[in-house]
């Protein structure tokens, strides 16, 4: 259950019954969905935009590209102390 604690209407389901805006749908970049969402935020009230508006395609990244993350606060201490050896000022 949303509650609506504006003034604004809920955004509609279906993109050709918003008429303050010209949208086009899919969705396909990220830069394009957040730029929509502050337009349409002007005039509805949301959580969040529906999936059948979005389509996105992504490289995923492969397991072996990702970093490592750093779990124990010692080795991330020693990692930024590095960093910062190494920055020009």
């Amino acid at each position: 259950m949303n509650v609506n604690s504006t003034d604004k209407l809920e955004l509609p389901d279906k993109p050709k019954e918003i008429k303050e805006l010209n949208i086009t749908i899919p969705i396909q970049s990220a830069k394009i969905l957040v730029k929509m969402a502050r337009e349409l935020k002007k005039y509805y009230f949301f959580y969040k935009i529906s999936k059948k508006w979005i389509n996105i395609k992504g490289q995923k990244i492969k397991d072996e590209l990702r970093p490592e993350l750093l779990v124990d606060i010692n080795e991330i201490k020693s990692v930024l102390e590095n960093i910062k050896e190494y920055q020009v000022t």
